[in-house]
């Protein structure tokens, strides 16, 4: 397939060089195929020409009416006898090869159109993709500068990406279509005019491979149009459970008591599991394998290293999730985080969308892949300030020795940990009950 070459093509390439050939490069290549058509089945030939080929033509027919009048049945011709019957049979060969190919009144009705119509949306296309990258490269630019530049460009793009990524594959799915309808004609004029069967076979496989291309992007457009659901807000599947506080009161104080003490918001719930590590988030959650969907922040507790850890060390991890929820951080944990973390999970179920890695979702995959390229750096930057803030918040309120000593060990028990939940995994019969005593 066309398209599956130019997709290992293209992920050949080094740096930013495939995200620029997919969105500008390959319009192009739809614009320079439209134009070719529309000199190659409207050709356009000088007055000049025209006039010489119409006298000449007008000499050949007063030689044939020369040769009718004529009694002999020879003819001597530029030194050359030949019969009266083969000499007027050169002669109108040599008119019809002075004579420009006629066209099907149909063909030439919508060819000419057909041809514009793919050469201006194949400009278009290249021109979106173009104007987007450059875009997105100073908007990554200004979002190192400040983290209000970073998250005001960012919902900027997160707002705008449906519109811009479907713009530009409408444009580049014009420009096929209307590829496929010029070759549609020319096979037809080849058809209907009885060209040679070497110009049949030509133009019947150039318009094969203009369907394929089509179809092709019609795919893309229609995947496209799924992948832009993935981008709308759904909930983090977690593997726990809530705990209400009826249920455990004396967790409920703790909580709220250190958020207090970091100069955060208490959060709405309160999860535990054994999964993952501690986090806040205001994102929302589907719990399972209960499916309970919860919304606003959440705190999320791990069983399996709340078991390994002192009162202070835990506080200081505590502490520390919720000073992302204090001060300035409040507004970018609460809204650009998750929004931030929704795009990267969607460019992950955009590129496995299309498995056979054809045409079909490569422009808008790159384009995604581009743009969080481009915020990566500031987000790394940003999210690094945003870490010693909360470092000095567990130090603030559990110590500096045990904000360290919780680093040391949470660092330390991560392979641990999951070591032994792999293997419950593997041999759920041979676990047994007590997952704190095989950690221990």
């Amino acid at each position: 397939m066309l398209s599956s070459f130019l997709s290992r093509l293209f992920a050949k390439l080094p740096g930013n060089t495939s995200v620029v050939m997919w969105l500008v490069a390959l319009p192009l290549v739809f614009t320079a195929l439209s134009w070719w058509e529309y000199t190659r089945l409207t050709p356009t030939v000088p007055a000049t020409e025209l006039l010489a080929r119409q006298t000449q033509i007008t000499e050949i027919e007063r030689m044939i009416e020369r040769i009718d009048a004529q009694g002999s049945n020879s003819v001597k011709i530029n030194g050359i006898v030949s019969s009266k019957v083969m000499a007027q049979r050169k002669l109108r060969g040599a008119i019809d090869s002075l004579q420009l190919p006629s066209m099907n009144p149909v063909v030439a009705r919508w060819v000419a159109p057909a041809a514009l119509l793919g050469l201006g949306a194949g400009l278009v296309s290249a021109l979106i993709g173009a104007l987007g990258l450059i875009l997105v490269y100073a908007s990554g630019v200004r979002a190192r500068r400040s983290r209000d530049d970073l998250m005001r460009t960012f919902f900027h793009w997160r707002q705008r990406l449906p519109a811009y990524l479907g713009a530009m594959m409408l444009a580049l799915v014009l420009s096929a279509a209307a590829l496929a309808v010029t070759r549609g004609f020319a096979l037809y004029q080849s058809v209907a005019t009885h060209a040679g069967g070497r110009a049949i076979k030509f133009d019947a496989i150039l318009a094969l491979m203009a369907g394929a291309l089509l179809w092709a992007s019609l795919v893309a457009l229609w995947r496209l149009r799924h992948a832009l659901d993935v981008l709308e807000p759904a909930p983090d599947a977690v593997l726990g459970q809530t705990v209400s506080e009826a249920e455990a009161p004396g967790l409920w104080r703790y909580v709220r008591e250190m958020a207090q003490r970091a100069g955060a918001q208490a959060p709405r719930n309160i999860v535990v599991g054994v999964t993952e590590s501690f986090y806040v988030t205001a994102h929302d959650m589907l719990l399972l394998p209960s499916e309970q969907r919860l919304s606003g922040a959440t705190m999320y507790l791990p069983l399996t290293y709340l078991s390994l850890l002192d009162r202070t060390e835990t506080d200081a991890i505590v502490a520390h999730e919720f000073g992302h929820f204090a001060g300035e951080d409040t507004v970018y944990s609460q809204q650009f985080s998750p929004i931030y973390q929704r795009l990267l999970h969607s460019f992950q179920t955009l590129s496995h969308l299309d498995n056979s890695g054809s045409l079909a979702s490569a422009p808008a995959r790159a384009f995604i892949e581009y743009l969080l390229e481009r915020f990566h750096l500031a987000v790394m930057h940003w999210n690094r300030i945003r870490e010693f803030a909360a470092d000095r918040a567990g130090a603030r309120v559990a110590g500096a020795q045990a904000s360290a000593r919780a680093l040391v060990r949470i660092t330390s028990l991560v392979p641990v940990v999951h070591t032994v939940l792999s293997e419950v995994a593997r041999r759920p019969d041979e676990a047994g009950q007590d997952l704190a005593q095989m950690l221990s």
